[in-house]
């Protein structure tokens, strides 16, 4: 799964009770003594208050009954093309509890996609599929998220191969006609469905193509 990269450690946990003090002010370190959780600072009049939460349930709770999360942990959505329509989709894809998704983009975040992007100023200079993968992490921590940052002609095969799951669908999200095609070519090649959707000038006209 991703990581966060612009984050700093403010702790640690441990399994068992360690006497290993904070090694500084505010920083935390949690322990687990026989069903008991004990937790250290670095200031001696700080009070720590502990609240206990199921990660995976409370992350997806306002789903149920909307989208079953369960039957889309094993499922897998690859993505060509993560500029504003396609990191819309992969993070709806991440809120809907997907077990993985597969980034591929070869531009780095500017100033001119903000308006429009999930990303913000902050991931200006990044790889679109590093800053998107960021926020995957932040929303949905069980996703396995892979990233290429390629353009998909140029992805080396056998490491696709490689991280492609049984279960997967295809969706073309790039504003370019020659790489539906190639979109094409890789859904016939791997068996999975396809879809390539996308608008044109100012949202003028739409278009959906699909293969299955």
């Amino acid at each position: 799964a991703a990581v966060r990269k612009d984050c700093y450690v403010i702790g640690e946990a441990h399994r068992q009770e360690r006497n290993k003090e904070p090694v500084k002010e505010g920083y935390v370190v949690v322990s687990w003594n026989e069903g008991e959780v004990l937790a250290k600072t670095g200031s001696r009049d700080a009070t720590v208050n502990i609240e206990f939460y199921a990660l995976k349930k409370d992350v997806f709770s306002r789903n149920q009954g909307i989208l079953e999360c369960d039957q889309m942990s094993d499922k897998q959505a690859v993505i060509l093309g993560v500029g504003s329509g396609g990191s819309f989709v992969a993070l709806e894809l991440a809120r809907a509890g997907i077990g993985s998704l597969i980034l591929v983009d070869d531009d780095r975040f500017g100033y001119q996609n903000i308006c429009r992007h999930q990303c913000g100023i902050h991931d200006v200079g990044k790889y679109k599929v590093d800053a998107l993968a960021e926020r995957i992490a932040d929303i949905n921590p069980f996703c396995k998220v892979y990233v290429f940052r390629n353009m998909v002609q140029y992805v080396d095969p056998k490491a696709f191969e490689k991280v492609l799951w049984d279960k997967s669908i295809l969706l073309c999200c790039t504003d370019n006609r020659h790489f539906g095609y190639m979109c094409n070519e890789l859904a016939d090649k791997y068996h999975i469905p396809m879809i390539d959707a996308g608008c044109g000038p100012r949202a003028s006209t739409g278009e959906i193509f699909y293969y299955k």
